[in-house]
């Protein structure tokens, strides 16, 4: 097992001003807690691997990673997402791959995240979890610009527009 870390999950796709906010937070934990700060992210899109169709992206996964860097991140943990990957449920997600193999201490996610098999990980189950396997975790809420919810789908929409 690895050093204990403070992590943040998702596809971080843009590293738009409402993942940068959730990351300021990530780095403010980690630094207040003395633990590197790790972002959890996967690679192809879980869309991309679900629909089997190619998923447009708003950025590479060197971009991306870079990007990730530049803002002070110490490390990103890749997952390949598979089909069989996105059968594992929820719970076998946060005891298996958060708990054992990266530590976490403290999680910090978005107001929509949702993860594990059919996406029936949640805020809830994580802090339950956290509970019995000794980390917190804090739910950020979502970024708003011009009353609107800064997302990478809103992105890729207006782009595409």
């Amino acid at each position: 097992m690895q050093d204990a870390t403070v992590l943040t999950i998702g596809i971080f796709d843009g590293v738009h001003l409402g993942h940068r906010a959730m990351l300021q937070v990530l780095l403010q934990e980690a630094h207040k807690m003395d633990l590197p700060s790790v972002v959890l992210t996967f690679s192809p899109h879980p869309k991309t691997v679900l629909s089997g169709n190619l998923y447009p992206l708003l950025q590479t996964k060197v971009e991306k990673e870079a990007k990730l860097k530049a803002l002070g991140i110490d490390k990103i943990q890749w997952i390949d997402f598979t089909l069989a990957f996105a059968q594992v449920p929820a719970k076998s997600f946060v005891e298996d791959i958060l708990v054992k193999e990266l530590n976490i201490k403290k999680a910090i996610i978005g107001y929509d995240h949702k993860f594990g098999k059919d996406r029936l990980g949640d805020f809830q189950l994580l802090e339950s979890l956290g509970k019995i396997h000794g980390f917190e975790v804090i739910e950020m809420p979502a970024v708003l610009l011009e009353e609107a919810i800064i997302s990478s789908s809103r992105i890729r929409k207006l782009l595409s527009d």
